[in-house]
């Protein structure tokens, strides 16, 4: 089993002996023994400004490109769940009738109207509903993401990598839209990068705490996606554990990481328990009870055609969606192929996002959300250590073959090339995502309950909302909590309801809205992108 040295101080001379990098002592402080490591201050200093700028760029997105609004269903559903959680409830009432306000990925039966999602997601925006900022609560997590990959690549490796992860994850056009919006796979990212760092930190010295720390924070990544949290964080546990057995240590070690995480298992179990009467019964099985890991609808696939189906995709389109690189994006790993020393490190990060991709391969659903394969984003921090890893492991072969070159020449073409790398994605790859995600995204838009007091609609008004079936969506969070409590409320026009939706929710007004949208080409095979044809409002009733 290899090992990852990141003791806290090194004496100079013998790394030496030991015939360790100058780049591998610097890590961690061996420019003076008894002095502060300037090195390590200022990429701690150059990593916090990435991070704020990345989350910055991530709120003008959410700003000028989403409007501060869900546009994924997924999304809808987990704003909806932490607006239930932050009035103090686990779950409500369905309204009746429950099919005028039926919503995609959203339970309405047994008594209980929720999310069918985990409640982890849900729980971290609440503060945001709380303050009225949910917008701001994903790129609150992307400047701990960034600063996530910067830690753990200078766990593993050096100042020089982590600086180089934590640009490259920055100026990742899927990284920051993940940022803007409000899918649950950035926090996953997150929290499960923080995990693997505190995993490396408790397999080196055993600690109790750091132990009992990581356990938490790979439960609570686990209380967000199940799935993308175990691929993504057990061969990291695995070698942790490892390590802990080579010291002796495994038991103990073990015992800490499950204390850390058991209350996020008890909380899941328990929500499930309460909500839908069983530990064992997720919302999904609620939702959909044809629903099935490789297939629904009574259609299932066997895993090994999926596999076959898949893979090939999630590589396709990560070599060519992580960044937008003139080259392929997978290409800086190329180095990392040759046999050297530290290569278990590489693997270990390659064995974490192999595993996330090769999981969802076998699962029968596949699409792009904000500009990437989605189910594959937990992945990008991981690889953004690697690409770091091969560029910096190139840039040092280009150095031998550049050294009969006049230093100028040198600093010319690393400039060049530096240059082309950063504006690839950032000044032609995201732009261009931008102008698709401006339009009314998976058949979602701020458009329409913007113009609610553009069209005259008054403040007690019953609106019945017709179109695609997705479009209600982008009305329903001008609902109250209870509808009925509401002074505006926004329904499905169902033909054979409406005498019983105008009966229930009488109001001072009644007023009909139809959406026409024009699907716009993308990269799924179901429409994601529209255009809005219009949005056109008739009162059907006088005012009382």
């Amino acid at each position: 089993m290899f090992r990852i040295d990141a003791a806290a101080r090194y004496d100079c001379r013998s790394t030496q002996e030991a015939g360790l990098s100058k780049r591998d002592a610097s890590r961690d402080g061996c420019v003076a023994l008894g002095r502060p490591d300037t090195v390590s201050r200022r990429a701690t200093v150059a990593a916090v400004g990435v991070a704020a700028a990345a989350a910055l760029v991530s709120i003008a997105i959410a700003w000028k490109t989403l409007d501060f609004f869900p546009h994924v269903s997924d999304e809808l559903a987990y704003d909806f769940q932490a607006r239930i959680f932050a009035s103090g409830h686990l779950a409500l009432i369905p309204p009746e009738p429950a099919r005028a306000f039926d919503l995609q990925q959203v339970i309405a039966k047994g008594g209980r109207w929720l999310s069918m999602y985990p409640p982890g997601w849900p729980l971290l925006l609440v503060p945001g509903v709380w303050l009225g900022v949910p917008w701001l609560v994903s790129p609150a997590i992307l400047f701990l993401s960034v600063l996530g990959v910067f830690t753990l690549a200078r766990e593993m490796f050096d100042n020089a990598t982590a600086i180089a992860a934590a640009i490259l994850f920055a100026t990742s056009p899927f990284v920051l839209l993940n940022g803007a919006g409000r899918m649950s796979h950035l926090p996953t990212l997150c929290l499960s990068l923080w995990c693997a760092v505190f995993l490396v930190r408790g397999a080196r010295t055993a600690s109790g705490p750091t132990l009992v720390l990581a356990g938490a924070l790979g439960g609570a990544a686990w209380l967000v996606r199940q799935l993308s949290a175990t691929a993504l964080l057990v061969p990291f546990v695995a070698w942790c554990i490892a390590r802990l057995r080579a010291k002796r240590a495994w038991a103990g070690g073990v015992a800490r990481l499950a204390s850390g995480a058991a209350p996020f298992a008890v909380l899941m179990l328990g929500f499930d328990w309460i909500v839908f009467g069983d530990p064992f019964r997720t919302g999904y099985a609620v939702k959909d009870p044809t629903l099935r890991f490789n297939g629904d609808n009574g259609t299932y696939l066997p895993y090994a055609e999926l596999l076959a189906r898949n893979l090939p995709r999630y590589f396709a389109d990560l070599n060519r969606r992580l960044w937008g690189f003139p080259w392929p994006d997978l290409l800086p790993l190329v180095p990392l192929l040759r046999p050297a020393v530290g290569r278990g490190k590489d693997l270990l990060l390659g064995a974490g996002a192999l595993a996330l991709v090769l999981v969802y391969s076998c699962y029968w659903y596949y699409d792009i959300v904000y500009s990437g394969p989605r189910l594959a984003f937990e992945a990008v921090g991981f690889l953004a250590i690697l690409a770091a890893r091969g560029i910096l492991e190139a840039g040092g072969w280009l150095d031998g073959l550049a050294a009969s070159l006049p230093r100028p020449a040198r600093i010319g073409v690393t400039a060049l090339l530096a240059a082309a790398a950063a504006a690839a994605p950032l000044a032609l790859r995201l732009p261009a995502e931008l102008r698709y995600h401006a339009s009314c995204y998976h058949g979602h838009t701020a458009e329409a309950l913007r113009g609610v007091d553009a069209a005259g609609v008054g403040r007690e008004a019953l609106v019945l909302v017709s179109g695609p079936d997705f479009a209600y969506g982008s009305f329903f969070p001008g609902n109250a909590l209870d509808p009925t409590q509401g002074a505006r409320v926004f329904v499905r026009d169902v033909a054979a309801l409406r005498d019983d939706i105008v009966r229930r929710y009488s109001r001072r007004e009644l007023w009909q809205v139809h959406v026409d949208l024009e699907p716009l080409r993308g990269p799924n095979r179901y429409a994601d992108a529209f255009h809005v044809r219009g949005i056109v409002w008739h009162r059907v009733s006088p005012p009382r």
